[in-house]
């Protein structure tokens, strides 16, 4: 990570004492030390270690932008509200607070903690039994989405996976359809689907390689899982559902004919495009 998140730049030097913490929310003071007058946003920040359901190690609760002059010291107060201390219920479906100590801290980003303190709060007592013990979900706990197996995944589900939507018709071949996702097309028929599937495989791998994790995840979230069916939306239109059958057909083996109705599909698109023109045209007449 080159800047950790709330990080920014100044030409002043701020110091930070005096953490106070009630019901209502937190107060400290900021000086500023330097000869220059500058801008600093404190953050606030809440976690709790020992809790029973899964939380961030860290959030963001509040912050506060201030104008200091040079070696002027200023109180802050940054206020607690509703969305402080709660999380979301699974087994009650609804928004609960956990009772228990929570650590209170102040920084100029999430990195740079200047000052924190624990602090109780009453809320309600959480039964263990509604909660999946880390040690059973550990990639998912871990954030190793690359890892997660069907039973860690069935975990969290509260049931079993539901079984694939496609068959193969023939060993490691599938019908392509609608609903088949690009990373299903390594098991299509046609040499174009597999060569399109392994290419995108190809492409995210090379980006991790070179570091570039957040194209490579985009890549992953955005295409790879994408059924064909989305193709249409995720082209802006540029590939029409017909001409999109006419993919399909490439995939399933059949080049020819697939090509014959892509650009048979093609024509009418820009056809049906240009009389859609001529009709706006002759109405602005």
């Amino acid at each position: 990570m080159r800047f950790p998140f709330g990080y920014g730049l100044s030409y002043s030097d701020f110091s930070y004492r005096d953490l106070r913490i009630s019901e209502k929310g937190v107060s400290f003071k900021i000086r500023n030390n330097s000869d220059v007058d500058g801008k600093e946003i404190s953050q606030l920040y809440i976690s709790k270690k020992d809790s029973k359901t899964y939380r961030p190690s860290l959030e963001l609760k509040g912050f506060n932008k201030t104008l200091l002059k040079a070696k002027e010291e200023k109180e802050i107060f940054i206020p607690f509200d509703e969305y402080s201390f709660r999380y979301w219920n699974l087994k009650l479906n609804r928004w609960s607070i956990e009772s228990g100590r929570y650590l209170i801290q102040i920084g100029s980003s999430s990195l740079d903690i200047r000052l924190s303190s624990e602090f109780e709060i009453q809320g309600e007592e959480l039964d263990d039994s509604s909660f999946i013990p880390r040690k059973e979900i550990p990639s998912y706990y871990f954030g190793k989405v690359d890892d997660v197996k069907d039973f860690e995944f069935e975990k969290i589900l509260g049931h079993k996976v539901p079984s694939s939507s496609y068959s193969f018709i023939k060993k490691n071949r599938m019908l392509v359809h609608c609903n088949t996702t690009v990373n299903e097309l390594k098991y299509a028929k046609g040499f174009i689907g597999r060569l399109f599937a392994f290419s995108i495989i190809a492409a995210i791998k090379i980006l991790r390689v070179f570091g570039d994790y957040k194209n490579s995840n985009t890549l992953i979230m955005g295409v790879l899982h994408q059924p064909m069916r989305g193709l249409s939306r995720m082209t802006g239109g540029s590939i029409s559902m017909d001409e999109l059958d006419g993919l399909i057909l490439m995939f399933n083996g059949h080049f020819f004919k697939g090509v014959h109705q892509f650009f048979k599909a093609k024509k009418e698109k820009k056809k049906s495009l240009k009389q859609g023109e001529n009709k706006i045209w002759n109405k602005s007449k």
